[in-house]
């Protein structure tokens, strides 16, 4: 794009681009794209003479000198017969090379597959998730919504911690969606977390080699009664998907033979209990 705007107040266009939609032979309506418009048109140009362009003063618009980029308008609350104008509009002023529009496609995004079979687990202050990919082409990662707010954008990856402390107990419904090169899926289905404020998480577990032996050992745990120790193979598991190996009321554990033969990393989670 290439639309003159004005060179004393740069959020305001003398030419531009909107595009507009109607509902069933409805009116035309303003569309608002996601993270809006560049512009907006400008009420009066060349000190005070009118406005002499098909827009209303006020009216949002892309203009300047814009590259080829993507933009994405969420049509998801319209229903029905769909028309869509792009309509680009000039002053009778200057001349530029005007507004060039390709590739204009519409998703639905109700085809795109969410995430499957989203779980959740409350361990100390963090609610952990965990999922299965959708197994699609074209999928760049993972949005996460705590009680219907974002929270992680783009995340990488099938499991993910959600630290509590600080806010209010109370149950909070987790859902995630899939973010396509396409877009972004509809929720998975949720997963009610009860988080009633929990015990402190051990954030300071130290692992020692002793010949064939893993010993662990951690910080005491204020209010905890005893320690769930767990192993498993995989560093981002939560507890649920791990073995739990042992309790104890001590701060230290030795898994014994571990070592000998071992094929795979392995990975500890500590939780504490009362």
């Amino acid at each position: 794009m290439e639309a003159e705007n004005s060179g004393y107040y740069p959020d305001s266009a003398y030419d531009g681009g909107v595009v507009y939609i109607s509902v069933n032979l409805g009116p035309w309506q303003l569309l608002t794209p996601e993270g809006g418009y560049s512009h907006h048109v400008r009420y009066t140009a060349g000190g005070g003479n009118p406005y002499t362009g098909p827009f209303d003063g006020g009216t949002p618009c892309f203009s300047g000198v814009i590259d080829w980029e993507q933009v994405t308008f969420d049509m998801s609350s319209y229903s029905g017969d769909i028309r869509l104008q792009f309509r680009f509009g000039s002053d009778q002023s200057a001349n530029r090379e005007g507004w060039y529009i390709d590739e204009v496609e519409i998703v639905l995004t109700d085809l795109l597959e969410p995430p499957a079979n989203l779980s959740g687990q409350m361990i100390g202050t963090y609610a952990h998730l965990d999922w299965n990919s959708p197994g699609v082409d074209g999928l760049l990662g993972y949005n996460i919504y705590r009680n219907a707010e974002q929270i992680a954008t783009l995340f990488e990856g099938l499991h993910y911690q959600d630290n509590l402390d600080g806010l209010p107990v109370g149950t909070y419904t987790y859902q995630i969606t899939a973010v396509y090169d396409a877009g972004e899926s509809t929720f998975s289905d949720p997963v009610n977390i009860n988080y009633t404020g929990g015990l402190q998480a051990i954030e300071d577990l130290m692992v020692t080699l002793d010949d064939v032996n893993i010993i662990l050992s951690w910080s005491t745990v204020p209010s905890a009664t005893e320690y769930n120790i767990y192993r498993g193979i995989d560093p981002y598991a939560a507890p649920a998907q791990m073995n739990l190996i042992s309790t104890t009321a001590d701060t230290t554990y030795t898994d014994p033979g571990i070592i000998n033969g071992a094929d795979n990393a392995v990975f500890y989670v500590v939780t504490a209990v009362n």
